[in-house]
């Protein structure tokens, strides 16, 4: 059978497999086994991802004075070059570990519609407090704070490695007196809980035992693993904030991220006080574009329709 091209491809892409379409764009012109598709609108919703990937400034520069609540509490007072998120800033630009970071995996999106929700329960925004995992509510800060860390001692078959555990190397060290370890000793021994594999740590041969025989380290079995179990993301996750930022120098930022970008909540029939929405407190939660019945969520697929029809996401 023959293959053809075709001239462009719509996606509508729910749920964490955001992340997974999010890389195959931008491995369109690097990656051979892309050659048959060409995406000319993606449409994201309930996005999973860290908002650093797309947007650096995502993340609050000048910490500590400038808090980053996506973090265990239990760092409070440790320069960030000490946490597994930073530890690729201590490589090269040649080196496959200065790769092992979210921020810019992906980079602007300008032809993507990110359709996040200011109600969301799994996506729910962080306040710099840990939660427990006994509901849906707060699910991607729990995921991104506990990484490293087990709740209640080792649980078998759960990653510990990177993220916010501590080496036991550095046990006792306080904020102040890590301060006097070298970039050189962070290299072979991080201040986070070390990775499984130790091959990493290896002063000549590290960038080659992550990058596992690849020409490029996103393909490599062990840098994925890594950056799912062991890197912590730092930002709020796009598909609970639509990524509305201020500009780093205090201004507005005006910079395009997302060809647009819009609340689910505005796509609700109504409120539930006159029967037009299921939920009581009137939130748009994960998945409610296939939870909720299509006669109350209509307006979020009639959106994505009149955009095909039309290029606009104005009636």
């Amino acid at each position: 059978m023959s293959k053809k091209r075709p001239e462009s491809t719509r996606l509508h892409r729910p749920f964490s497999v955001n992340k997974c379409q999010g890389a195959d764009q931008h491995a369109h012109d690097a990656h051979t086994w892309h050659r048959y598709v060409a995406v000319e609108n993606y449409f994201m919703a309930d996005a999973a991802v860290a908002s650093e990937a797309y947007d650096l400034e995502t993340i609050p520069v000048g910490y500590p004075d400038h808090p980053i609540l996506m973090k265990n509490p239990g760092w409070d007072g440790y320069a960030r070059r000490l946490w597994a998120s930073d530890w690729w800033r201590l490589f090269p630009n040649d080196d496959s570990r200065h790769s092992l970071k979210w921020e810019g995996y992906f980079g602007p999106m300008l032809n993507a519609i990110n359709f996040y929700s200011s109600g969301e329960d799994a996506l729910a925004l962080p306040d710099g407090d840990i939660h427990l995992p006994v509901s849906a509510e707060w699910v991607w800060v729990i995921q991104e704070t506990m990484k490293g860390v087990a709740l209640t001692g080792p649980i078998p078959g759960s990653p510990t490695e990177g993220g916010w555990g501590f080496n036991p190397f550095w046990v006792g060290y306080s904020p102040e007196e890590a301060e006097n370890i070298t970039p050189e000793a962070l290299r072979t021994m991080p201040f986070f809980q070390p990775f499984n594999d130790q091959g990493i740590f290896n002063i000549f041969s590290g960038s080659d035992f992550l990058l596992d025989g690849n020409i490029n380290v996103r393909d490599s079995a062990i840098y994925r693993r890594l950056m799912a179990d062991a890197i912590p993301a730092l930002s709020n996750p796009t598909g609970g904030n639509g990524i509305r930022t201020e500009a780093r120098d205090g201004g507005f930022k005006e910079e395009n991220i997302f060809l647009a970008i819009k609340d689910l909540m505005d796509y609700k029939r109504g409120w539930y006080r006159d029967g037009d929405w299921p939920r009581r407190k009137d939130r748009w939660k994960h998945g409610d574009i296939k939870v909720i019945a299509y006669p109350f969520n209509h307006g979020f697929f009639d959106a994505i329709v009149h955009f095909i029809e039309t290029g606009s996401l104005e009636e």
